[in-house]
């Protein structure tokens, strides 16, 4: 339950550094993404570059995931006294139920190509359902990660049929219903990706390029270390 409330504050407090090792949020790639357009206005967000998510199937037992990770022998990895990871969260967030790590590398700071590899490598593994990079937070203790769903607020009433198909052309649903909640506002509709699997970063910067809107901003989970 206490996970659980965690996440439904979005004020996450886990690593997979040491209990007491505290790792302020300074690296970053030299890749950057955008998670808000307005009026022409983009805000933009640094790669980090020394760490990642990796989500497992929600089946999957934490003494799996442990040796998985471990197996991998590239991260840091905190574990209880059964030897099995202290890390291991429940994404209430994601429409599987996935269970998630946040990840740090033992080799600190990667090349974008480096880290991109990594993840490549990691994805492939049978169990893993999902690798996600990590954004630059709000704060130097704070980080975010890619939700499953983008806010979108549009000029005008007409404009929606367009939203609809090309939302349905790259496999979004449309609902003007706030995700986790039943909360409605006039001009604002939500793209939910059911499958878990699309990158919302990727989709908010082909919808800037084709529809009319007021703003685009993807959903982003927060990480407070």
């Amino acid at each position: 339950m206490k996970k659980f409330i965690l996440f439904l504050v979005s004020i996450l407090f886990f690593s997979c550094t040491s209990d007491n090792e505290v790792e302020a949020v300074t690296d970053y790639c030299n890749e950057q993404v955008v998670d808000f357009y307005s009026n022409d206005v983009l805000n933009y967000r640094n790669i980090k570059n020394n760490a990642i998510v990796v989500e497992f199937d929600f089946n999957v037992t934490d003494k799996k995931i442990t040796e998985t990770l471990t197996d991998l022998n590239l991260f840091k990895l905190p574990l209880n006294n059964e030897g099995v990871l202290s890390s291991i969260y429940i994404n209430v967030f994601s429409t599987k139920n996935t269970k998630m790590v946040l990840c740090y590398f033992k080799e600190g700071s990667l090349s974008c190509e480096k880290l991109n590899n990594y993840i490549n490598q990691i994805q492939s593994i049978d169990d893993v359902s999902r690798v996600q990079k990590l954004y630059q937070g709000n704060s130097v203790y704070s980080v975010v990660k890619e939700g499953n769903y983008i806010e979108v607020k549009l000029n005008t009433e007409s404009d929606l049929i367009n939203l609809e198909n090309i939302a349905s052309q790259h496999g979004f649903v449309v609902t003007e219903y706030k995700p986790f909640s039943s909360e409605t506002e006039g001009l604002i509709y939500y793209l939910m990706d059911e499958s878990d699997e699309k990158s919302v970063i990727e989709m908010s910067q082909i919808l800037s390029e084709s529809i009319s809107y007021q703003y685009i901003k993807p959903f982003i989970i927060s990480f407070q270390q």
